[in-house]
This record gives C-alpha cells, structure tokens and sequence, in this order.
C-alpha cells in the first residue's frame, strides 16, 4: 500500500490537465483487473473532469453502456470507478452526463447527405493519392540517382506503370463509393413506392 500512495501522492504533484491527451489509456486502464490499477486510472480521470468536464464526459458516455435506473453507468470491471468517475463528472452539473447520452444518441441517428458523403469520399481518396504520389515520387528520384541500374525507357515504363497503379486505386475507389450511392438511391425509390 505504501508504494501506492507514493505513486499517488506523487501524481497529485502534476497540473490535472497533463493528463488529458492521455484520457484513452487511461479509460482502457478503468477495466483492468487490478483494483489499484482502476483506481488511479479513475484517481486521475476524475481530477482531470474537475478541470476539463469534456477530456472526460465523452469517453466515459461512449464507452460504458448505461444502468437500468438511466442514470448511472456500468462496467464489466470497474463498476465502483465507473460510478465515482460519473459522479466527479457530474459534479456541479447533474444533468451532464444524461444530456451528453441524448447527444451522441441523437448524433447516432443522424445521416450523411449525399454531398458530405462525397465529399468525405473525395477528402479520403485525395489522402490516399497524396500519400501514394509521394511515394512514387521518392522512388522516381531514387531511381534517377541511380541511372546507371535503369535504362531510359524502361525507367518511363516502370514510372507509367506505377502511376496507373496510383490511378487505378481512386478510380476503383470512387467507382464503388458511386455503386453504393445507386443502391441507397434504388432502396430509397422503392420505400416510397
């Protein structure tokens, strides 16, 4: 117990919003099988929700599923630290955490337009050339240093064949993106039928 409240005493000494980049580790630790484990991890989350509510309310209401009394939450292990870290959480402000529950619920039920879906079709195979273009370009001045290795037109024809590699992937990508639109337009023409 004594190296426990040492390790305690001396996480007490860091400024609480330290730990807010590493609220998910310390949400994984809130299941771990040793109850020392739990309680610091909950030790430190609940100092964290004293200074920043939402580095803490979100991921606690995603990740735990909700008790039968509706305004508690529950874990598989972990419960009492659960139900401390919903109460630090709530501190100040009881409805917190139910209003926060109703939100990510409502957010569930939200759908994509059509235009968000494309466009976040078009920002991910964007990424994705981006990052493969980079690619083909470092290959193509690694391979113009070593000129001698590689004739000229099989260079052309190896750089060619590389780019319509890169090409292919947007093509195939947007060319399923645009069945899936299809299907969801045919399901949508024949509800209303």
């Amino acid at each position: 117990m004594q190296v426990t409240e040492a390790v305690l005493t001396a996480l007490n000494m860091v400024p609480p919003h330290t730990w807010e980049l590493l609220a998910p580790q310390l949400f994984v630790h809130l299941r771990h099988p040793r109850p020392q484990i739990r309680h610091t991890a909950c030790h430190l989350l609940s100092r964290l929700s004293a200074v920043v509510p939402a580095a803490v309310l979100y991921s606690l209401v995603a990740e735990f599923r909700p008790h039968s009394d509706g305004t508690s939450l529950v874990a598989l292990r972990g419960d009492a630290e659960v139900q401390q870290l919903t109460q630090s959480v709530s501190r100040g402000c009881p409805a917190r955490v139910p209003q926060c529950r109703a939100l990510i619920a409502n957010f569930r039920k939200l759908t994509p337009l059509c235009a968000e879906h494309w466009h976040f079709v078009l920002v991910a195979v964007s990424a994705e050339v981006r990052r493969r273009l980079i690619a083909l370009q470092m290959e193509a001045a690694r391979i113009r240093q070593h000129k001698e290795i590689v004739a000229a037109d099989e260079l052309r024809g190896l750089l060619r064949r590389r780019y319509s590699t890169l090409l292919f992937h947007a093509i195939s990508e947007l060319q399923m993106h645009l069945k899936v639109r299809r299907g969801w337009a045919e399901a949508a023409a024949l509800s209303r039928v």
